[in-house]
């Protein structure tokens, strides 16, 4: 709820009701305790998951494969993919109005 809350505060702000939203998923090669199987991701995983079935225009990222610096933090490559996978998304979805859509 605190999620849907904070997107239609930042839509109505910036006056872009409609505005996409992607959405990291859990770490899922993050270590440790923070390993998706670990009390951290059990309940994250879930939380995360459920998003866009509360808010209107949100993609959730995969982060499958994606290099860690750290047991939780993606690396610079880490970083790049994320952004190619959300671009992706969002093109896959009609989400960038400055580019011509498929007909």
């Amino acid at each position: 709820k605190r999620a849907a809350k904070l997107v239609a505060n930042i839509r109505t702000d910036l006056g872009e009701p409609n505005l996409p939203v992607l959405f990291c998923d859990y770490e899922m090669n993050a270590s440790s305790d923070l390993a998706p199987t670990g009390p951290v991701g059990t309940v994250m995983i879930p939380l995360i998951r459920s998003l866009p079935s509360m808010v209107s225009k949100l993609a959730i990222v995969p982060t499958d494969g994606i290099a860690m610096q750290d047991d939780h933090h993606f690396d610079f490559a880490g970083q790049k993919l994320w952004a190619e996978r959300g671009v992706e998304i969002m093109e896959k979805q009609g989400w960038l109005p400055w580019l011509p859509q498929a007909q």
